[in-house]
């Protein structure tokens, strides 16, 4: 080689980091004075080198597409940015894809791009639908982000979802956050060593250390200064380990181009400080979601202590040895934890303190704040006290999540966080509990408010967009569609929809488009105030020194109407009120009966359950109740027409044609609207205590006697709810096939469907893609959820109504509905408790470890504390979970209810409280030697159809009125309590977000008060002023 030749490779290699060098310089140069926070910012560049980023995004794609990989042409290209935002270009042709990124997350986020939308395939949490046509089709795509960062993860997300993930659950997650463009992570497991390190330099022992940290799946709330000790101690094995695979996972972030949020020093200090530095500034926090010393009241150096300086920054020496730096560090000080002082000038001290401990180290340190303590104590946190805090630092030193925009933005509410920038965020999921949930419609509308202010007032600081779902691995749908938004300003839901299911499925079969434009239109599109942590965001107490606790998530029983606490799930209590429906029940039905229809079409499926099924028996059928009720067995009136099969174990006399139903319904309803339908009763005669005879009418899904079946504004009781002009269904008409004659919602699929027997996906049957099983798992588990609900609401009602018989009978058809749960959840891979058991007793070195990891995992997602302090919150509705915590609870349950009936004494809740907690609850968390199942057992399409064809009859036209009406209640109750609320004459500065109301004038009635219900009433408001 020529000594001209090596100078010209040498070029060539430092080449890009030239173009790196200045992109940075003409974008600080066009950094004008009204965008002061991008001087900052501009310092968070990618670490790699191109060449490294294109080893990278080769490297996924031979693990996810094999020998197909060969067929793509990745190229990392820093020039092809745009104001520092990611940009990538897909040039296809001859079979072969030329894909060009401005990194390497840019370039993956391109691969996905072209597999989705030109080889239609599907890659998820849970499973991927990867047939690629024979040829690669040509395509010509360039895409530039909307925003310069994708943020991923929450902060419990940690401790809900991935903390027993090895090596490979985590190499394929980040696999998935490059296919989906996410460039900035929270990164802070394995800080545990580093703080060990630290706290021993200072004079601490590992029996001082015993008792602070937390055991793995809480240490979210150890970090944040929540609790301490509970679950712990953690072991060296544990720590070491820790510590080496976060190494590894910061690492390969840094290859794809990712930058990793590492942990900084909020404060919160181990007890044994207080004996080592006596005269140290330490005081004690409020108690924290019920739990009790010594696991709470946490120790908090005062950060204008000079040994909070010291402290701080030695760890951010030990972290950034450890694994580096991208210069952004994560601290929550004040999570659902009050500071101590309210006064602006204390905060603004406390501000600076935090900052300078990073910038000490890292004078590059940008630091990374979570938005919560905001929404979750709004009294507090007025806009002088977040002032003052958030301008205690320089613009762009901090960085704002701002953590549930999707439904309670705070940027609006702080002038767009007084300068500093932020990042729109999707919460979404708390607990990482199950359960059909979505608001696309309030999510889209945010987020484009959001970004039309940033175009057009210079002052909004918008600066990306982030997922932080508290948990991961459920409800898939609103991820995939939330990152598209990466891309895009704006989704056409309906037309979106037929798209996700063919990508998911790689079918065809419309039917399957149709159910997912069904389920985005009703379970996915909450524009209630429920289903989040409550029916809103109390608002605080009054701050005082030495609080003893305070609200939150965690310990307000008003709060606990999340999305995730259905009756099913719960504790059983005889109080216990209806779940709140924020859809109708009837579209989810429909759903329900589209996707059946294709397993039904499906020859591998179709004889094996018809020959095993028809037995009369096993359905919840109008002959096996024609006694106790009359069960009038029709389908939905509205279905689409398409030739669906017969309902189960009827004559077909006795089923007339689909058409004749609708017809039917339709004449009974000109007739007379909401006429009541004459319920066929026994009564039955129970000998109470005296000698007194009681008799008791009752009917299987109906009220008591005698009320009367309301209606939903005087419309069909199956009919569809319209949306106004500016709902989610959008347009599309375009998109979609239609019928002359017969009408829809807009935008999405109708009129006479063509499908086949078989809809063939890479050469084998929908019904055979982990895809459609995982999803045909979900919705029928929704659907028994739904039924076990009412389920429990009759026997509490029986009970009440004291019919011993019926109590039984429904007891029964209880314990029979929580069994079906099991077995069909045990037939999916993606609900085993096997999994999550199996994997923190991985991590463990000897046998007393194993027991100590496998109690903390079972304890998460049962009592959650060491009582039963956040009971339920973190339930899974899992195999395991039912037949060994769920089933027991109802069964002791209806045990005292007929021990209540049989004896004539009243049922005693608090006791038996007390009596579940020792005889079930506590138990199944303590129990370590229980073995539960890590594969999936039997075969999850032919369960569903089995199930559907016992449960489907039980939604009948009254049933789903019942429904319907519960979810009308909810919507009035919401309406009342917004009157109520204007009534009262909310101060302009205390209503939350009270622009959102004025922004959406026009929208539908129950999606333009979202934001404001929380305000609970004007004498608190009043208190608080003062």
């Amino acid at each position: 080689m020529s000594m001209t030749d090596g100078k010209s490779r040498r070029f060539t290699l430092v080449l890009p980091h030239i173009v790196v060098l200045l992109l940075c310089l003409v974008i600080s140069h066009t950094v004008g004075s009204d965008r002061p926070w991008e001087k900052h910012l501009n310092n968070l560049q990618p670490s790699a080198s191109p060449q490294q980023q294109e080893d990278a995004v080769r490297g996924l794609l031979q693990r996810l597409l094999k020998e197909r990989a060969a067929q793509f042409n990745i190229t990392v290209d820093p020039s092809l940015t745009s104001e520092g935002k990611d940009a990538f270009k897909i040039t296809a042709t001859n079979g072969t894809a030329h894909i060009t990124g401005s990194s390497g997350v840019a370039a993956s986020s391109g691969v996905l791009y072209y597999l989705k939308y030109s080889c239609n395939c599907h890659v998820s949490w849970e499973a991927d639908q990867l047939y690629l046509p024979p040829t690669l089709p040509d395509a010509q795509v360039e895409k530039t982000a909307m925003e310069r960062f994708r943020y991923y993860f929450n902060i419990c997300t940690l401790s809900y979802s991935t903390p027993f993930w090895t090596w490979a659950d985590w190499e394929r997650g980040i696999d998935w956050m490059a296919l989906n463009g996410i460039n900035m992570v929270l990164a802070p497991s394995g800080q545990e060593d580093s703080w060990r390190r630290v706290f021993l330099s200072l004079g601490m022992t590992d029996d001082d250390l015993a008792g602070y940290f937390a055991g793995p799946p809480f240490l979210a709330w150890n970090r944040m200064g929540n609790i301490q000790g509970w679950g712990g101690p953690l072991s060296q094995h544990w720590l070491s380990n820790k510590a080496v695979l976060n190494k590894r996972i910061v690492s390969r972030m840094r290859e794809f181009g990712m930058m990793a949020i590492l942990p900084a020093f909020a404060g919160h200090v181990p007890a044994a400080l207080q004996r080592l530095f006596p005269s140290a500034n330490i005081s004690r926090l409020s108690t924290w979601g019920h739990f009790t010393d010594p696991y709470t009241r946490t120790y908090f150096l005062d950060p204008r202590d000079p040994l909070f300086n010291t402290i701080g920054s030695a760890f951010i020496k030990e972290v950034n040895v450890t694994f580096g730096t991208d210069h952004l560090y994560s601290s929550d000080p004040f999570n659902e934890m009050l500071p101590l002082s309210s006064d602006p000038a204390y905060l603004a001290s406390l501000g600076s303190a935090f900052l300078n401990a990073m910038i000490s180290v890292d004078p590059k340190a940008v630091w990374v704040m979570q938005g919560w303590m905001f929404v979750n104590d709004p009294g507090f946190w007025q806009p002088p006290q977040v002032k003052a805090l958030l301008t205690s630092v320089p613009q762009g030193r901090m960085l704002i999540l701002d953590l549930a925009s999707e439904i309670l933005p705070q940027y609006r509410r702080f002038e767009s966080f007084y300068g500093q920038p932020f990042i729109f965020c999707m919460l979404h999921n708390y607990g990482g509990v199950q359960g059909l949930f979505g608001n696309v419609d309030v999510m889209l509308r945010y987020l484009k408010a959001a970004r039309g202010n940033t175009t057009a007032n210079a002052n909004i600081t918008l600066v990306g967009t982030g997922l932080t779902p508290e948990g991961i691995n459920q409800n898939y749908v609103m991820y995939d569609l939330f990152t598209e938004l990466t891309w895009t300003p704006d989704i056409d839901v309906p037309h979106w929809s037929l798209g996700y299911a063919q990508r998911r499925y790689g079918s065809p079969d419309v039917r399957l488009g149709k159910a997912w434009q069904i389920l985005m239109r009703s379970a996915y599109n909450c524009t209630l105030p429920i289903r989040y942590h409550g029916a809103g965001v109390i608002i605080a107490r009054r701050p005082k020194k030495h609080p003893k606790s305070i609200d939150s998530v965690y310990n307000s029983d008003d709060m606990m109407y999340n999305h995730g606490q259905y009756i099913l799930v719960n504790r059983p209590d005889t109080g216990r009120q209806q779940d709140k429906l924020w859809y109708s029940v009837s579209d989810l039905v429909k759903a329900w009966d589209l996707i059946i229809a294709v397993v039904r079409n499906s020859s591998s499926h179709h004889q094996q359950v018809s020959s095993t099924l028809r037995n009369p028996s096993q359905a919840l059928s109008v002959e096996k109740y024609k006694e106790k009720a009359a069960m009038l067995n029709l389908p939905s009136p509205d279905l689409i027409t398409l030739e669906l099969p017969s309902l189960p174990y009827r004559n077909e006399s006795e089923n007339p044609p689909l058409e004749a139903n609708m017809i039917y319904y339709k004449r009974k309803r000109r007739e007379g609207e909401r006429r009541k339908i004459e319920k066929r009763s026994v009564a039955f005669t129970i000998e109470r205590k005296g000698g007194r005879e009681e008799r008791a009418y009752f009917n299987v899904w109906g009220n008591e006697m005698g009320e009367i079946k309301r209606g939903i504004n005087g419309k069909e009781i199956n009919g569809v709810i319209k949306k106004g002009k500016d709902g989610m269904e959008g347009k599309g008409e375009e998109n979609v096939e239609k019928r002359s004659g017969e009408r829809g919602r807009e935008g999405e699929h109708t009129g006479n469907i063509k499908t086949s027997s078989d809809v063939l996906s890479g050469g084998k049957p929908v019904t055979e893609q982990d895809t459609f099983k995982h999803d045909l798992v979900d919705v029928t588990r929704q659907m028994l959820q739904l039924i076990g609900g009412n389920m429990a609401l009759r026997l509490i009602d029986d009970y009440k109504n004291g019919v011993l018989l019926a109590l039984k009978e429904s007891r029964n058809l209880l314990q029979g509905l929580l069994q079906d749960m099991e077995e069909l959840l045990a037939s999916s891979p993606d609900f085993l408790l096997g999994k999550w058991v199996d994997g923190a007793a991985t991590w463990a070195n000897n046998e007393e470890e194993r027991v100590q990891l496998v109690r903390n995992a079972l304890h998460q997602i049962s009592l959650w504390g060491p009582t039963g302090e956040i009971l339920d919150y973190a339930i899974k509705q899992w195999s395991g979970v039912f037949s060994n915590y769920l089933r027991g609870r109802w069964e002791l349950f209806a045990d005292r209810l007929e021990d209540s009936l049989v004896s004539g004494t009243p049922f005693n809740q608090l006791l038996f409280n007390f009596d579940v907690f020792n005889l079930v609850e506590k138990r199944f968390a303590e129990d370590t030697n229980t073995t539960f199942p890590t594969q999936p057992k039997g075969d999850a399409v032919s369960l569903a159809l089995q199930l559907y064809e016992k449960y489907r009859p039980v939604f009948t036209s009254d049933t789903l009125s019942d429904f319907e009406q519960q979810f009308n209640d909810t919507l009035q109750k919401m309406k009342k309590k917004k009157e109520e609320m204007d009534e009262g004459g909310v101060d302009e500065e205390l209503s939350e977000l009270r622009w959102m109301e004025e922004e959406y004038k026009g929208t539908t009635d129950n999606s333009r008060w979202n934001e404001v219900e929380y305000i609970k009433n004007k004498e608190e408001e009043e208190e608080i002023k003062k």
